[in-house]
């Protein structure tokens, strides 16, 4: 589309004096660009820090106005609904997404709505496996950066990121924590021994942080342990032993504790833990640095009903 406009100007000329020029101007039209939006509310507990606090107020409690499904079969034991599921991501442009389980053991998509009238934007399902854990079900649990790219977790450790979730929500790439190219190698192998067991935690420079639990042996040895992502796929991770400081094979990241990150952003805390009895080897909260994730200090968790480990 384009338009055209005559403009009218005056233009001196030595010895020949002033005379009317007529000039026309053409308006042509871009192609349609959209840019990624900010986050009003990125996903677990609404920031990095978990802090759950939204700087936009709640309209008043008196009506539904629209709603939407998280869990298309839910698994109830008796009265109990053993799950625990994601946090929807908000955008400034007021796309809503929503984790949704599909399945009754599993299946994991995501639905992108309109904020104001409920009206569905678009939908991904994703290849994302649960870990495996008995008795109950962790959350799935994407985040939106604060610059608005939306990640949300694949198959064997992997992450697909969205780029315009307020267009067409379509799919701009994958990253693997250990190299994409080494998942590429051997898809399989890694689809059934790594899993991300946490929600996902976004900084305020779009760098991810996750946990994720090993439970086989794959090509590049890895273990269970803590991962991160910057925006351009550079990534580092580092085993759960560490983290805990001794050697014992079940230590892990705890199952849906997502990372948080400090007020500076220089520092990521996490809970670990292997299910052993001795402090050493129990629940600990760790402090690691958010660039390289070296350990900078840890301390024991207790029950504090019993003072015992944790």
């Amino acid at each position: 589309m384009s338009a055209s406009y005559t403009v009218r100007t005056l233009v001196s000329t030595p010895g020949r004096g002033v005379r009317h020029r007529r000039v026309r101007l053409r308006v042509q039209s871009l192609e349609d660009r959209r840019t990624p939006t900010g986050a009003v509310w990125q996903g677990y507990a609404m920031n990095a820090q978990h802090t759950a606090t939204s700087a936009v107020a709640s309209q008043p409690l008196s009506a539904i106005r629209w709603q939407a499904s998280v869990d298309l079969q839910p698994q109830y034991s008796g009265t109990a609904l053993l799950i625990h599921y994601g946090s929807p991501a908000v955008t400034a442009a007021n796309t809503v997404i929503v984790p949704v389980k599909t399945g009754a053991t599993g299946g994991f998509r995501v639905n992108a709505f309109d904020g104001s009238t409920g009206q569905p934007r678009w939908s991904r399902t994703t290849a994302y496996q649960l870990p495996p854990i008995p008795g109950w079900t962790p959350s799935y649990g994407p985040v939106l950066t604060p610059a608005g790219r939306y990640y949300f977790p694949g198959n064997g450790g992997t992450v697909n990121y969205i780029d315009e979730p307020d267009g067409t929500g379509a799919v701009s790439g994958q990253f693997a924590f250990f190299g994409l190219a080494n998942y590429a190698a051997d898809p399989t192998a890694y689809n059934g021994t790594v899993f991300i067991n946490t929600p996902l935690t976004s900084d305020a420079a779009g760098n991810v942080y996750f946990g994720f639990r090993v439970t086989g042996a794959n090509p590049l040895g890895l273990t269970s342990g803590l991962a991160r992502v910057a925006p351009d796929g550079t990534s580092t991770w580092t085993p759960a032993t560490t983290l805990l400081g001794n050697t014992v094979a079940t230590d892990r990241v705890v199952y849906n504790c997502a990372p948080a990150v400090s007020n500076d952003g220089q520092t990521l805390y996490i809970a670990a833990n292997s299910g052993a009895s001795n402090f050493s080897s129990a629940g600990a909260l760790v402090a690691v640095d958010s660039t390289t994730l070296a350990v900078r200090n840890r301390v024991g968790l207790v029950d504090p009903s019993s003072g015992n480990p944790a």
